[in-house]
């Protein structure tokens, strides 16, 4: 009787919340568990995941609460590092794609960044805002998972737009969740796509670290296209059955794509499958 008399008061104040303030959007919490609840997100249209915002522990996370809730209500966002409960330093670009797949946010002191890593937030800040219409409203696939001894320990995520006329088709990204010596990530088969629909595939922020042969540590060098190239023309019948070349070095190491529709005279000048 308590905890019913509870509810039904959260739900009033939030009713009045909602009807004197509508354009105030509401994110609802709760402290430990029991976050994620279907009657709440008639109130408040995202809710936070949880306070460990580590970027390897939010896959699992966000993995498993987009089971059943929409990515564009899981509360996700950018934080500081090293992170304030696994004490892990993961990199900005990192960051920021876990936290793409969800409502995206920051949760940090802009004022402490270095210059070079607030230049680079800005650009994935813009490119949020290009991609976020086709992450929050297509279709999420879930193509990797280390669940399964198959995915070699990767997650890759993958939203195809429901709107066969936008530009942004579809958006995928795969991040390493742990390396194992003497074991490669095999093609990423994508889904959903149409197999006689000619698509760019783009990467988007390539790395730009490569391991020294002789010492084995990382260094800066130049961009590492996963395709050798930052764009291929390939069909959706050869990105779903001949897949992409995977090749990340690292834990916490990622890479991402966009794929984008080809207008009717480019898919008709140009080949309908490539050879990666």
């Amino acid at each position: 009787e308590v905890f019913h008399r509870y509810m039904v008061g959260v739900y009033e104040i939030l009713h009045y919340v909602n009807d004197n303030f509508p354009h105030v959007r509401v994110e609802t919490c709760s402290g430990g568990g029991g976050r994620f609840d279907p009657g709440m997100l008639y109130f408040g249209p995202q809710i936070w995941a949880s306070d460990n915002t580590d970027v390897l522990s939010r896959l699992a996370i966000q993995h498993g609460t987009s089971l059943v809730y929409p990515i564009m209500s899981i509360g996700a966002h950018v934080t500081a590092v090293p992170n304030h409960q696994t004490q892990r330093v993961t990199s900005l670009k990192a960051r920021f794609l876990v936290s793409l797949f969800g409502t995206f946010g920051l949760e940090l002191d802009v004022r402490r960044l270095e210059k070079h890593e607030a230049l680079e937030l800005r650009e994935y800040i813009a490119m949020f805002k290009e991609l976020a219409p086709t992450v929050h409203t297509g279709k999420f696939y879930r193509l990797w998972c280390p669940v399964k001894s198959s995915d070699q320990q990767a997650y890759a995520w993958m939203v195809v737009s429901s709107d066969p006329t936008s530009e942004v088709q579809a958006v995928v990204m795969v991040l390493l969740s742990r390396m194992e010596i003497g074991r490669y990530l095999p093609e990423l088969h994508l889904r959903g796509l149409g197999e006689d629909t000619l698509y760019l595939l783009q990467e988007i922020f390539p790395n730009t670290s490569m391991r020294d042969p002789h010492t084995g540590q990382m260094k800066a060098g130049p961009p590492l296209w996963q395709m050798g190239k930052p764009s291929v023309l390939a069909s959706g019948s050869s990105l779903m059955k001949v897949g992409i070349p995977i090749r990340l070095s690292h834990d916490g190491d990622a890479c991402a794509f966009v794929l984008r529709r080809v207008p009717e005279a480019g898919a008709e000048a140009a080949p309908h499958t490539f050879e990666f």
